[in-house]
């Protein structure tokens, strides 16, 4: 086993059990078996939805189907968490692409007043990703950044418009 290898699985270890904590036994099943763990990001329960997404970009990949199905529940989903878990499929997936698709819907998310902040703020940073912008130019998320006043609001607009400026 590789020293990448060895850290992702402490990573893992760490995050089954917060996973298993909310969602409870079914978190060991889905990171055992990529077909259950896609199969559960329908489940009716937000929590299972939330493990699965997890997992899915943790442990076993976005597929272009499971990326699909994160477009809409990153604008649909009733649960703030399973948006905001979407959000951050769609952001590893498209990463780099500068998808306008995504793009847009990103862009929406952001500007948003009726999403929740987490979930806005995952967008954006999610924006300076797909647009593979220069990452000294991403937000510093957790230190001092203030939500919504110091969002770049005219890189927004543009990812609105045009997803190739």
């Amino acid at each position: 086993m590789t020293d990448d290898e060895r850290l992702l699985n402490s990573v893992d270890d760490g995050i089954l059990r917060m996973l298993e904590d909310e969602a409870g036994p079914v978190v060991q099943r889905l990171a055992q078996s990529k077909a259950a763990t896609y199969e559960a990001i329908q489940d009716g329960e937000a929590t299972t939805r939330f493990a699965a997404l997890s997992l899915a970009q943790l442990k076993w990949g976005v597929t272009q189907d499971i990326a699909e199905r994160c477009e809409r529940l990153a604008s649909a989903d009733p649960d703030a968490r399973v948006r905001g878990a979407a959000v951050v499929c769609l952001n590893r997936h498209y990463a780099k692409t500068k998808n306008p698709q995504i793009t847009r819907l990103l862009a929406k998310i952001v500007g948003d007043n009726a999403e929740s902040q987490d979930v806005r703020e995952v967008a954006y940073s999610g924006l300076f990703a797909v647009r593979d912008r220069d990452v000294l130019q991403w937000p510093e998320l957790g230190s001092g950044f203030r939500f919504p006043k110091d969002v770049d609001w005219v890189f927004v607009s543009a990812c609105l418009g045009s997803a190739e400026r």
